[in-house]
């Protein structure tokens, strides 16, 4: 690569990395020297180690900042059993006062840690994501390896800057924004009119937009089974997607079929107007999966779970907390075969409840479902 088409790729880089202005200037400074250093790695190439490095301090200091944000009003602190307000003039008074055998309410272990300031700042909510829970135990365990090994580390190019796209998104969601990156925090995803037709013969099939639908020419369209559906433009619905079941990364509903093409055309002539276009989260989706005999079904939404008809004397339903479906499948298959515990374990999901009968699958579907629409 030629030196003036190197520095103008590192220069596009490091201006994705801005922050967004939500983020404190003082914060968004800091990191802006950790960008910085990146971009000097062209030159010197230990700067690509010391970035990445960097980046975890700056992770750090942004959670500090954003604790006493919080707090604003007064840090809530229990000392030898009595409730009051403490207002440290910065976090280092706070952690002294900590030491002095006072604890946060509501978090007894919270001692001032990366791993404590990582822990509040999800049961606060400005962190979420299974998948990013087991990334948040993780982040802290390689800064304290990478600062306490005693062997040297070096990062490459690419491994700066995906840690650079990580801890970004991480300090943009303590303030509510979002990254042009998306990597973990891909926020609310737009979902488009899909039209899916299946068959004739098994993984065969097509998938355009309802829009596109008069415009279609195809030689097979009598013997496909055609459905509406709301999905990402860029999910495979052909392949992966099964109405009755929770198969695809991104959510995906079900609003018509199966149907003929002759039925298709119909229906979208007769029902288009009530169909638009909406919006969804990815993480933290309920899913429900049913046990029968120790085989494990697919995994299910709350819309599924409700419509289905086929009962079984001997099945068992467990709710799980996933950002996928198949994370959630996952985390019962290895809790049935006793490699997990329900609650604690490395799985990027979390249990709701376990072995349940169908009447309680019902009310929580219900429940479930009410809240989401």
């Amino acid at each position: 690569m030629r030196p003036e088409a190197a520095q103008e790729l590192v220069t596009r880089r490091c201006e994705q990395l801005a922050l967004p202005t939500a983020v404190p200037t003082d914060v968004r400074r800091e990191f802006e020297k950790v960008v910085r250093l990146y971009g000097d790695g062209l030159f010197t190439y230990d700067n690509y180690t010391s970035a990445s490095r960097e980046a975890h301090r700056v992770l750090e200091v942004a959670l500090k900042v954003r604790f006493l944000e919080h707090y604003a009003a007064g840090v809530p602190l229990t000392i030898a059993g009595a409730a009051g307000l403490a207002h440290p003039r910065n976090f280092d008074e706070l952690r002294q006062r900590l030491a002095r055998k006072a604890h946060l309410r509501g978090y007894r272990r919270f001692n001032g840690s990366l791993a404590s300031l990582m822990y509040w700042a999800r049961r606060e909510g400005y962190f979420y994501g299974q998948r990013n829970r087991i990334r948040d135990t993780m982040t802290c365990k390689i800064r304290n390896e990478e600062t306490h090994s005693e062997f040297p580390y070096v990062f490459m190019p690419t491994d700066a800057l995906r840690r650079l796209h990580l801890v970004s998104e991480m300090i943009a969601r303590l303030w509510g924004a979002d990254m042009p990156s998306r990597t973990i925090y891909p926020g609310i995803i737009e979902r488009e009119l899909m039209v899916v037709g299946k068959g004739p013969l098994e993984m065969e099939g097509t998938q355009f937009l309802l829009a596109q639908l008069p415009f279609v020419e195809d030689d097979q369209a009598h013997e496909r089974r055609w459905y509406v559906v709301l999905s990402a433009w860029e999910e495979e619905l052909v392949m992966w997607w099964m109405p009755d079941v929770e198969t695809t990364s991104t959510p995906v509903t079900h609003l018509w079929g199966p149907g003929t093409w002759a039925e298709l055309r119909e229906a979208a002539a007769r029902l288009s107007a009530t169909w638009g276009v909406d919006s969804a989260a990815v993480p933290d989706r309920t899913f429900y999966v049913r046990v029968v005999d120790a085989a494990v079904d697919y995994a299910r939404s709350a819309a599924q779970v409700l419509a289905l008809r086929d009962r079984r004397e001997n099945e068992r339903w467990f709710a799980v907390l996933a950002d996928a479906p198949s994370d959630a499948r996952a985390h019962v298959h290895r809790m049935l075969g006793g490699e997990c515990r329900p609650h604690g374990c490395s799985c990027a999901a979390s249990l709701i409840f376990e072995r349940a009968y169908r009447d309680t699958v019902i009310k929580h579907a219900a429940e479930t479902r009410s809240v989401t629409i």
